[in-house]
């Protein structure tokens, strides 16, 4: 059996723009499964923080807002172990949504929804 060194959180350096500032490009992304109690040590409920990758690097510089950019929530972080390649990133396993669509005329909010194949999830692992 393979082992994987399994991460509960990481630190991203976002890509610059001219629009955040560079105090705000530091952020965190976490990806944590359900912790039962143990003896006094309460509960841990599940966090799987959401992201926007980008799927289109292109489109992302050029256009720029959410264009070439897709939700994903983070499943697992993890890294591969050495016999299966060198890598020198960690990895995630993400859940896909399906593209952002217009704002809702009501809420301004962009909508989305988890991406199915054959009605099952679609997933892929990013390198970071």
């Amino acid at each position: 059996y393979d082992h994987f060194d399994l991460y509960s959180r990481i630190s991203l350096l976002l890509p610059l723009r001219a629009h955040v500032s560079n105090s705000k490009r530091l952020t965190h992304v976490r990806a944590t499964p359900v912790q039962p109690r143990r003896g006094t040590r309460k509960p841990v409920a599940q966090r799987f923080d959401t992201a926007l990758i980008i799927e289109d690097k292109i489109q992302f510089e050029s256009e720029g807002g959410f264009a070439g950019l897709r939700p994903a929530q983070i499943r697992v972080i993890f890294r591969l172990p050495q016999h299966l390649g060198h890598c020198p990133h960690p990895l995630v396993y993400v859940q896909w949504f399906r593209p952002l669509r217009g704002p809702d005329p009501t809420t301004g909010f962009h909508i989305t929804s988890h991406s199915t194949r054959n009605h099952r999830s679609r997933v892929r692992h990013h390198q970071r």
